[in-house]
This record gives structure tokens, C-alpha cells and sequence, in this order.
């Protein structure tokens, strides 16, 4: 199975799992279409399936601000600790590529999101009336250890 199919099942599984749902404001056969040719994936298999994963943006020319469209991971395997798994590997690809600030954007609405960025380390960068926008910076070498 192509990334792409295999990112389309997963959007399909965790599609009302959104408020509001994925498929309310978008297409999720071109959503998947788009992350996996546009975005830089991060992800999880477990038995040969995507159980998890995460899309960066890495276009930004200058290389310095890095933005995540989405984290989905499905219902029977949140809080596994996989979002943060997800998150430190792409902290360190980050680094290794010199990026300064990665950034999101969250429904205010969800607190449990929310909650969890602000955990990792995310701060508040401004709000609209419906979204918050988080960014966590990011430094050289961040997340890689010597042994």
C-alpha cells in the first residue's frame, strides 16, 4: 500500500475524532494526496498499519520555521505516549536540519491538545477568535544525546 493510501486510511479512521470533522473541510483523498507528496512524515506502524503519525512543513526557504498540519494517532492508541514519541523525532529531524521554530495550530476549543503542546513545550504565539497558534523553538542538536 502506497503512503498516500496508507495515510488516507488513517484520516478516515480519525475523521469524527475532529471538531469538526476532517471531511467537513476538506477532501481527504486530496489531504492525503497533498501531505504525502508536500509534507515530511513522521509516523508509527504497528502489525504493518499506520497507527500513528505526523505531517511537517519544511518549505519554508529561509529553513527556519517548520509547521505541523496535523498529529493523528487512532482512538485505540492515544495516550500510548506515541504524540510525544512523534513530536521528539521531529524535534531532532529539526534540528539536525537547522530549523529555529516549529509551529501549530489548535481549535481553542480542544483543551486536550492544548493541554498536551503546552506540556511538550509549545508556548502561545496569538490567538484568533477560533484558533490558537503555538510555536516551540527549537535548538541545535536538540534531542540528540551522546551516548
Amino acid at each position: 500500500m502506497s503512503l498516500e493510501l496508507e495515510i488516507l486510511d488513517l484520516l478516515r479512521d480519525v475523521d469524527e475524532d475532529f471538531q469538526p470533522a476532517l471531511s467537513c473541510k476538506l477532501n481527504l483523498v486530496e489531504y492525503a494526496r497533498k501531505l504525502s507528496i508536500n509534507a515530511t512524515i513522521f509516523s508509527i506502524y504497528e502489525n504493518g498499519k499506520i497507527i500513528a503519525i505526523t505531517a511537517v512543513y519544511c518549505n519554508d526557504l529561509n529553513g527556519v520555521r517548520a509547521y505541523i498540519p496535523l498529529i493523528a494517532i487512532r482512538g485505540s492508541h492515544r495516550r500510548l505516549g506515541f504524540g510525544s514519541q512523534l513530536l521528539k523525532s521531529v524535534v531532532q529531524y529539526l534540528s539536525s536540519k537547522e530549523f529555529t521554530l516549529l509551529t501549530l495550530e489548535v481549535y481553542k476549543s480542544n483543551n486536550a491538545a492544548l493541554n498536551f503542546y503546552q506540556e511538550f513545550g509549545f508556548s502561545i504565539e496569538s490567538k484568533t477568535e477560533r484558533s490558537v497558534f503555538l510555536g516551540l523553538p527549537i535548538k541545535k542538536n536538540q534531542g540528540l544525546e551522546c551516548g
